[in-house]
């Protein structure tokens, strides 16, 4: 599978990383390397060039799991990347591949909840959260939202399935389950066959950015690209993420999904995550 990639790995690297006994054991095993680190470097790295100086900026790649965003940053010439998790033992497992790809120098680690991260007020330049706070739970987004504010200094980037939408591509991706209260959903996910995807997350809304705003302008008018045409043009690319490896190369966009991307992007420009499926936002200070 080729995705045009502009991230080389070696192969002797690929096999070391793909060694790593947490790796080896985690349904990412399989995952191309080199594809990887090019989707985030398309997806979040680029958008992000255009409006600050990476090689002068210190980023927070928080719930970073393996750290990809982490090393995409810094291969492409970021200063230096602080990756937060959860999980220890995934965190020691990031450690080595930064080993691996040279990058542990310009590094650093820290075991902490998003909304407990100990870093100082604007102690960092971005804070980049990827699909995370729809897992922390409903009582602790507002004070991660907080936390995020009071670290960034200059920038913040965002992806979260945004709740107000009526179909989110995310755990069960049955229309308006996500409407329901947490104890609902299950005979809904039942009456289709699909309860062991129900994980119970709380969805943000676009309400709940608003945290962000008194600091930082929302920048980016489609997910985190500056327009439609940056996000058309970021195709095809490799999709790290899902079970099936056969449908993670996207060559383009779904002819519907496109058309409603466009429109949204263009009538709504920079607010437009109010009516994406996404609250994929790329914020700079204002």
């Amino acid at each position: 599978m080729q995705a045009n990639s502009t991230v080389q790995v070696s192969d002797i690297d690929v096999n070391r990383i793909r060694a790593i006994p947490h790796f080896q054991a985690s349904i990412y095993r399989d995952l191309e390397i080199g594809n990887t680190l090019d989707f985030f470097t398309r997806r979040y790295v680029r958008p992000l060039v255009e409006h600050l100086n990476i090689s002068e900026a210190v980023v927070v790649d928080c719930a970073c799991g393996y750290g990809w965003f982490s090393f995409a940053y810094l291969l492409a010439g970021g200063k230096k990347a602080i990756a937060v998790d959860l999980d220890a033992e995934r965190l020691l497992a990031a450690k080595e591949i930064a080993k691996i790809l040279s990058v542990d120098n310009r590094m650093a680690f820290i075991n902490s909840e998003i909304q407990e991260i100990p870093l100082a007020s604007n102690e960092a330049d971005v804070f980049v959260s990827i699909e995370t706070l729809e897992h922390i739970g409903r009582n602790n987004i507002i004070s991660a939202l907080c936390r995020i504010k009071d670290i960034a200094a200059k920038g913040v980037i965002i992806t979260t399935p945004n709740k107000f939408f009526p179909a989110v591509a995310h755990d069960t991706c049955l229309p308006f389950i996500h409407w329901l209260p947490t104890k609902r959903r299950r005979g809904y996910a039942r009456l289709f066959g699909r309860e062991e995807l129900d994980q119970g997350n709380e969805f943000l809304t676009p309400l709940d950015l608003n945290i962000l705003r008194g600091k930082f302008k929302p920048v980016s008018a489609c997910l985190t690209f500056r327009n439609f045409e940056d996000y058309r043009n970021h195709f095809p690319f490799y999709q790290p993420y899902g079970p099936d490896e056969s449908e993670r190369l996207q060559v383009r966009p779904a002819a519907t999904k496109a058309l409603y991307y466009m429109v949204a992007s263009k009538v709504f420009g920079a607010n437009s995550y109010w009516v994406m499926p996404s609250l994929s936002r790329l914020f700079i200070r204002r």
